[in-house]
């Protein structure tokens, strides 16, 4: 099981978690939807609009054959009830403070985080929607990290085969925090579903 299988069934067993503390009944939008897209808005432009966006999902997953909860997309109003209806204190602020503090001798992350980071550039403009958008921030800035740690300092070859030779494991490209990004933006589903196999060549 590598890095990004263990980190789908995290993602998955919290996210089933999430959805029985707000939940009332079953839902066609649930935790893993609303965190995706709240992770593709945050990374995304600011005159993109909902629609735009949940339509780009849509597209994203059909593609790679991920499944969806419907076979249209869902309406932008639908994603808005979902957010106003979404459990806001599942996680408590000091789980968030400690997790800070716990990441600050990793200066470049705040780096990351703060050159991607506008304040004005929120879609929301109420507090419980800018908390969320911040929550999926850090969540992103996070997966970030992992993949960075992951493409960087992996001791393996594409076949599974150990890499001894230091000349070897030199030749290997490094990605860059920015290029990390971008890549985890990019492949936000796949990530989620566990569906990165493919793409990590």
């Amino acid at each position: 099981m590598n890095i990004y299988q263990r980190l789908n069934k995290t993602f998955f067993n919290s996210c089933s978690r999430i959805d029985k503390y707000w939940q009332k009944r079953k839902r066609t939008i649930d935790t893993k939807l609303i965190v995706l897209f709240l992770m593709k808005i945050i990374s995304g432009k600011n005159n993109h609009g909902y629609a735009y966006i949940i339509n780009e999902i849509w597209d994203d997953c059909i593609r790679e054959e991920i499944p969806l909860p419907q076979y249209n997309p869902i309406s932008a109003s639908s994603m808005c009830e979902a957010r106003i209806k979404f459990e806001q204190d599942y996680y408590k602020i000091k789980d968030f403070n400690d997790l800070y503090h716990q990441r600050w001798e990793i200066e470049e992350l705040y780096k990351l985080s703060k050159s991607i980071l506008c304040i004005e550039d929120f879609h929301s403009h109420n507090e419980k929607g800018v908390k969320q958008e911040l929550r999926a921030h850090i969540l992103l800035i996070n997966l970030t990290r992992i993949s960075e740690n992951y493409f960087n300092h992996r001791n393996y070859d594409d076949e599974g085969s150990r890499i001894n030779n230091k000349e070897s494991r030199d030749k290997k490209q490094k990605l860059s925090s920015k290029n990390c990004l971008f890549f985890v933006v990019k492949y936000l589903p796949q990530l989620i579903q566990g569906k990165l196999k493919k793409h990590l060549k």
